[in-house]
Formats: C-alpha cells, sequence, structure tokens
C-alpha cells in the first residue's frame, strides 16, 4: 500500500512538471507568433518602399515629357537655342545617376530581405528547441534567454532599417528638385543672354516683340503668386509700357520679376514667354542707351499701340 501510495505521488509530481513546461511552451509560442508578426511588418514596409520607386520613375518619366515640350518651344523662338540640349544631357546623367541610386537601394531591401529569412530559420531552430525542452526546467529558461536576445537583436535590425529607408527617401526627393532648379537657372540664364544679345544687336522685328509681349500677359491675367501685391502691381504696369519707353533700372527690375514667375510656374509655356519678353526688354533698353536705336521695324514716335492686360 505505501508503495502504492509512493507511486502516485511520484506520478502527480511528473504530472506538475509537465504542466510547468506546458505552461512554458505555450508562452514561448506566442513571442515566435509575435516575431513572425513582425517579420510580416517589415515585408510590408519593404513592399511600400517599391511602390515608393515606382512612382518616382513615373514622376521622372513625366519630368522627361515636360522637358521635351521646352525644347519644343525653345526651337520655335530661334535656332540658336538648339545649345540648350547640353543642359538636358546634364539632366538625363543625372536620371542616371539617380536610377543607380533607386537600384542599390532596390539591393539593400533584397539584402534585407535575406536577413528577415535567415531570422525565419532562426525561428525555425528556436521550435526545434522548444521541442527538446522536456530535458528539464532549467534546460527551458536557458533557452527562453537566448530567444530574448533574438527578439532584441530583431528590434534592433527593424529600426535600423526604418531609418535607412527613411534616409533615402529624403536623399531621392531632395536630389530630384535640385536637379529640377539647377536646369530653370540655367536655361533662364541661357535665354537673357541670347534674347539680351539679339535685342542689343537689333535683330528683333518689333512685330516679333508685341507678340512676345502679348503673350507674356497672358500669364498676368492668371496667376499672382509668388509675388507680393506691390510686386503684382508692378509687373502689370511693366506689361502696359510700349518697349521703348523703359529705363534701365525699371527693365532690371522687370527682369527680376519675371525670374520670380519661372521659378513658381516652370510648368507652364507663359512664364518662359515672360521671361523671355522681360529679356528682350533689357536689350533694348541697353541698345537705346548705346545709341543703337529701336529695333528693326519699329516706329521713330515709340507710342504706338499694344494690347494690354486689364
Amino acid at each position: 500500500m505505501a508503495a502504492e501510495l509512493g507511486l502516485i505521488a511520484s506520478l502527480a509530481g511528473a504530472a506538475a512538471s509537465v504542466a510547468a513546461v506546458v505552461g512554458a511552451a505555450y508562452a514561448l509560442g506566442r513571442k515566435i507568433a509575435l516575431l513572425e508578426s513582425r517579420v510580416a511588418s517589415v515585408e510590408s514596409r519593404v513592399a511600400s518602399v517599391e511602390s515608393r520607386v515606382e512612382s518616382l520613375g513615373a514622376e521622372l518619366a513625366s519630368l522627361k515629357g515636360d522637358v521635351s515640350a521646352l525644347r519644343v518651344e525653345v526651337a520655335a523662338l530661334k535656332d540658336g537655342f538648339a545649345a540648350l540640349s547640353e543642359g538636358f544631357a546634364s539632366l538625363r546623367d543625372g536620371f542616371i545617376v539617380l536610377r543607380g541610386e533607386v537600384t542599390s537601394l532596390k539591393e539593400d531591401v533584397a539584402a534585407l530581405k535575406g536577413d528577415v529569412a535567415g531570422l525565419k530559420g532562426d525561428v525555425a531552430a528556436l521550435k526545434g528547441d522548444v521541442e527538446s525542452l522536456s530535458g528539464g526546467l532549467g534546460s527551458l529558461r536557458e533557452v527562453s534567454a537566448s530567444l530574448g536576445e533574438r527578439l532584441a537583436s530583431l528590434e534592433a535590425s527593424v529600426a535600423s532599417l526604418r531609418g535607412e529607408l527613411s534616409s533615402a527617401e529624403e536623399r531621392l526627393g531632395a536630389y530630384v528638385g535640385g536637379r529640377v532648379s539647377r536646369v530653370l537657372r540655367a536655361f533662364t540664364g541661357y535665354q537673357e543672354l541670347l534674347l539680351e544679345y539679339l535685342s542689343l544687336k537689333g535683330l528683333l522685328e518689333e512685330g516679333e516683340v508685341r507678340l512676345l509681349k502679348g503673350e507674356a500677359a497672358r500669364l498676368a491675367e492668371i496667376v499672382a503668386n509668388p509675388l507680393t501685391k506691390e510686386e503684382w502691381e508692378k509687373l502689370r504696369a511693366f506689361l502696359r509700357k510700349e518697349p521703348g519707353d523703359f529705363t534701365l533700372e525699371e527693365a532690371y527690375e522687370f527682369r527680376e520679376l519675371a525670374r520670380k514667375v519661372v521659378i513658381e510656374y516652370g510648368d507652364r509655356v507663359e512664364a518662359y514667354k515672360l521671361h523671355a519678353y522681360a529679356s528682350i526688354i533689357v536689350g533694348l533698353t541697353l541698345r537705346k542707351l548705346s545709341g543703337g536705336g529701336q529695333p528693326r521695324g519699329a516706329p521713330s514716335g515709340g507710342s504706338g499701340s499694344a494690347a494690354t492686360p486689364s
């Protein structure tokens, strides 16, 4: 009888040990499920980055279309604008560099996926460790500590990945914006040089100047930003003046206002026409001050009428 009671007590103790092991294994299983959830979140983030890269590709394609349209408008003004193609070639080189950076980013993402796959392998190994926990409670505690360290390492890797992705997005945005701004500045500088030179040499007909003035006035009727109210009134006044009535100070101020409009509305053809007209006014004013006279075909009185914005 005593032996049977001892056997029952031994079985009860064994059952309690098994229950403790099962409870620990259940807790470990929940931690593994949480790990797999975080891995899925990382994969979702990677997919979001790839979508962003595709969106940037579409924006770059749209920008190429705008550059092509701009070439057509510039060719219509003067054949001399062909030299601007060098600037566009530089922009294409920039796009190639940008594609290289995007490719590098994709490679980093692919490497991250490999790391995630390695982590999944670690999880599988952990599951094998859980199956071997029957060796005792002490062994179970050691395996739990190891799992905690691996979970902490995974969280640190995810945080590092988020920082790298955010930095990459900022670099891409700054690079694209900087390249577009440089192209705008290069084009307006070249346009000013060419048109002011043609005007200074008296190579523009009065009809061409007045036609460009009417085109510039169309933009003045549509938009006002980024000019202040005072600058906007000055711009309207300049568009009402006759080309031969400008002082040199007024001509330079007119050109500076046109530059601001180009920076803000670089996607509108009218903005470049306004800038072209202002550059011509500077050239005509310099020609007048140097004693070169009016543009070819201009009347001697300088008081002819032209359509002006209301």
